[in-house]
């Protein structure tokens, strides 16, 4: 029998601590990529780990949640900071008439769920053809307010729009 190395047991000991950790924090996608994390968090705990300062258990419990927790933080954020947004699909659709009068036919049914904010956005942009600084203007708000409401309004659309096709 070949010598095994002693973190490859504590690996194979810890296999079921790791997967509970990533099914209490519901990870699903990229499950490849967050196991890969938990093991390096795991091998991190076993190399810094001080039994003075407690059972491993507890310490390798803490180290692995913690960095799959800091991973998915640090996902969430990229994903709200970078969001896919192909511009020249809503430039065209913004700047043909017989696609405005389609969108204002699609976008009818989900106008109640907007708030008064992403529905002024929408209205001021589709039904009354006015640029971003020209509503900025009108509701003596800044550019970026304007913005964000047309962000939060697009942001809300796909969601609904994903979700009904699922």
């Amino acid at each position: 029998m070949l010598n095994q190395d002693p973190f490859q047991s504590v690996l194979e000991d810890f296999q079921p601590l790791i997967k509970g950790q990533m099914k209490k924090l519901l990870i699903y996608k990229n499950f490849d990529e967050y196991y890969q994390i938990a093991q390096i968090s795991l091998w991190k705990a076993y190399h810094h780990y001080d039994p003075a300062k407690g059972h491993f258990a507890a310490y390798a419990l803490q180290r692995v949640r913690g960095d799959l927790i800091d991973q998915l933080r640090k996902e969430h954020k990229y994903e709200e900071r970078y969001e896919l947004v192909d511009h020249q699909t809503e430039e065209s659709i913004c700047s043909n008439p017989t696609n405005i009068e389609a969108a204002e036919d699609f976008l009818t049914p989900y106008y109640h769920l907007l708030s008064n904010r992403e529905q002024t956005w929408l209205t001021e942009t589709f039904y009354q053809d006015m640029k971003l600084s020209e509503i900025a203007t009108k509701y003596d708000v800044s550019k970026n307010t304007v913005s964000s409401w047309r962000k939060s309004t697009l942001k809300k659309l796909r969601m609904i729009i994903v979700n009904e096709v699922r």
